[in-house]
């Protein structure tokens, strides 16, 4: 099946990205506070699903308690995927499970060549195996890393918001996805 998807891109927000301030927290889903944040960084943390602390702490997004959006720490420097994976930087995305079914392989081969922050070239396989609220029909967000400047990668590669996309399911993802 080769299908034209929408590119969007995600990444885990760092702390050091945003102004410092103590007007807002991370919460955990009984009310704790993680860590008192500016409420710029939280809202862009809540859009991205996971974020970087200034501490070292990765903290996931973890549901909603009273329409408030909860938080847990994790383990893994750039957080988990839907399926409870460590996410992989330029190889996880999210989809829409209605349009792509979660753990899909696909290769899309405009991303073939993109130069990797260490240094190999991308292959163009992607592994769905996150989703968010705002990924739906169309679209696919592509997971780049810690940080606004991951972004830049994947810009001066030619991917830009919205673009449109080839993409070509090569089977199913079993486990977590590969480094």
């Amino acid at each position: 099946m080769t299908v034209s998807l929408r590119c969007t891109l995600y990444y885990t927000a760092l702390e050091g990205d945003y102004p410092s301030g103590t007007d807002a927290a991370f919460k955990t889903r009984d009310g704790s506070v993680i860590k008192y944040v500016s409420a710029e960084f939280l809202k862009k943390a809540a859009i991205e699903g996971s974020a970087e602390l200034s501490d070292g702490r990765t903290v996931n997004v973890d549901g909603k308690v009273d329409g408030e959006r909860r938080w847990k720490v994790v383990p893994h420097r750039y957080g988990l995927d839907a399926v409870g994976c460590p996410l992989i930087p330029f190889r996880s995305f999210a989809v829409d499970p209605a349009v792509i079914s979660i753990k899909t392989i696909l290769h899309i081969p405009e991303t073939v060549g993109m130069p990797l922050p260490d240094s190999f070239l991308h292959d163009g396989r992607w592994y769905a195996v996150d989703t968010g609220s705002s990924i739906g029909a169309d679209r696919i967000d592509l997971f780049v890393g810690a940080g606004k400047a991951t972004m830049e990668i994947a810009y001066d590669f030619g991917l830009s918001h919205l673009k449109p996309l080839t993409v070509k399911r090569l089977g199913t993802l079993t486990g977590c996805t590969p480094a």
